[in-house]
């Protein structure tokens, strides 16, 4: 339980970027599986990818910030 109770920190830490990135996803999401027809049977392979490197993409630069300001940053 503490993993879900960092994460809910993160994302009521930093709103406005948690939010962003919800809306983001809910965009790909609807985009793949409901407008646009020819990618539905595909989607089950790579919607979860995209995902995935999407909130990557996003949250890299907040666990860069977490890990300096806990001064466990590398080089």
């Amino acid at each position: 339980m503490a993993g879900i109770a960092n994460a809910r920190g993160i994302f009521l830490s930093y709103p406005r970027r948690s939010l962003i990135l919800t809306g983001i996803l809910l965009a790909e999401f609807l985009l793949v599986t409901q407008l646009h027809t020819p990618l539905r049977s595909f989607s089950p392979f790579f919607l979860p990818i995209l995902m995935i490197y999407t909130v990557s993409k996003a949250v890299h630069p907040v666990f860069r910030e977490l890990e300096q300001l806990s001064g466990k940053g590398g080089a």
